[in-house]
């Protein structure tokens, strides 16, 4: 029996796979965890990027509504 590396990739919607020779193995090794972590990095960006959206609007919903006089009535501006 023969061992192979393969390299899964999916392109279109499909999944293919390589079959890589011996002294591909190390380069592509080390390519796909390069490209693992620059995707961890660009994932913990976003992510710090939409708690601080988060933060801000949250911080923006527990201030008080404004409210405005109706007919002698307090009325809220909105009505949700």
């Amino acid at each position: 029996m023969h061992e192979a590396t393969v390299l899964n990739y999916s392109e279109a919607g499909r999944t293919r796979a390589v079959m890589l020779p011996a002294e591909a193995v190390g380069p592509v090794r080390r390519a796909v965890e390069r490209y693992r972590a620059a995707q961890r990095a660009l994932e913990d960006q976003a992510n710090a990027g939409l708690a601080k959206i988060v933060e801000a609007w949250g911080a923006k919903r527990l201030r008080p509504r404004p409210t405005r006089m109706v007919s002698g009535a307090r009325a809220s501006w909105w009505s949700g």
